[in-house]
């Protein structure tokens, strides 16, 4: 099944971050997986981008495992490094049509918007979901 057409089955999509977890993050992962999570998202917006891709390397051993898919908030060039399923971009981000440049046709694009103009901008550039 392509990546995409997961995104319609979807029901549970879980956003961690060490910043915010009771536990640490790999617990936190497994957790949420256990718990029926289809997707996860990690988010770390304080650590290095090293850090970042050694946390999302593990983090990818067990989403690959369970069969979850990975997203990666922001930071497009560690979720090719890791090769996350994709990657989650805020308004101040990276454009889509970047970001695809840098992930790849096959990875899922999904980007925050906060009114109507931004999401039918958003849909109009691409995203994959919002």
């Amino acid at each position: 099944m392509i990546k995409k057409d997961y995104l319609h089955r979807m029901r549970l999509y879980v956003l961690i971050s060490g910043k915010i977890a009771a536990r640490s993050v790999n617990e936190t992962a497994r957790l949420v997986i256990d718990g029926g999570a289809d997707a996860i998202q990690l988010r770390e917006k304080t650590i290095s981008d090293n850090e970042f891709i050694s946390l999302a390397g593990e983090i990818r051993d067990i989403t690959t495992k369970n069969g979850t898919l990975l997203i990666i908030n922001d930071r497009v060039r560690v979720a090719r490094e890791v090769n996350a399923d994709g990657v989650h971009l805020g308004q101040h981000d990276m454009s889509i049509t970047e970001a695809r440049e840098i992930i790849g046709s096959e990875k899922i694009i999904g980007v925050s918007t906060h009114n109507i103009i931004q999401a039918r901008q958003a849909q109009k550039d691409g995203a994959d979901y919002i």
